[in-house]
C-alpha cells in the first residue's frame, strides 16, 4: 500500500476506512451482481474516476465493493453503470448535481473536509 503523503492521502486513509468499515457495514455493495462470488477483500471505488478532486471524497461517489467486483466493473464499465443505475440512483443524481458544479478545490477545502469527517468518525 502506498505510503499516504500530504492531505490528499490523508483524506484518501481517512475516506477509504469510513467507506469499507461504515457506509456498506463492511459488505460488498455489488454482491449478487452477476455470476460472481465476492472476494474476502473489500475496496473504496468511485462511481466517477477519482482523479475529480471536486467529487474524489463525496459519499455519494462511494461504494464498497469486493476485489472481484471491483476488477469486474473496471473492466466492464457498461455494466457497472448499469448496475449503479439499478441499485443506487440516488447517489447518481446527487453525485451528478455535485459534478456538475466547477469549481477548484484548495488544499485548505481538503483540510476542513478532513477534520470535519475525524470527527463524524470519532463520533
Amino acid at each position: 500500500m502506498k505510503r499516504a503523503k500530504g492531505i490528499k492521502g490523508k483524506l484518501d486513509k481517512l475516506v477509504g476506512a469510513y467507506v469499507r468499515e461504515r457506509m456498506s457495514g463492511g459488505r460488498c455493495m455489488a454482491s449478487g451482481y452477476g455470476d460472481m462470488r465476492c472476494s474476502p477483500q473489500k475496496q473504496w471505488c468511485h462511481i466517477r474516476s477519482r482523479r475529480y478532486l471536486s467529487t474524489r471524497w463525496e459519499l455519494c461517489n462511494a461504494l464498497c465493493m469486493c476485489a472481484a467486483h471491483h476488477r469486474y466493473f473496471t473492466n466492464n464499465p457498461t455494466d457497472f453503470t448499469h448496475m449503479i443505475e439499478e441499485r443506487y440512483p440516488e447517489k447518481l443524481s446527487e453525485l451528478n448535481m455535485k459534478w456538475m458544479r466547477v469549481s477548484k478545490v484548495r488544499e485548505t477545502d481538503m483540510k476542513d473536509l478532513y477534520s470535519k469527517l475525524k470527527e463524524e468518525l470519532n463520533a
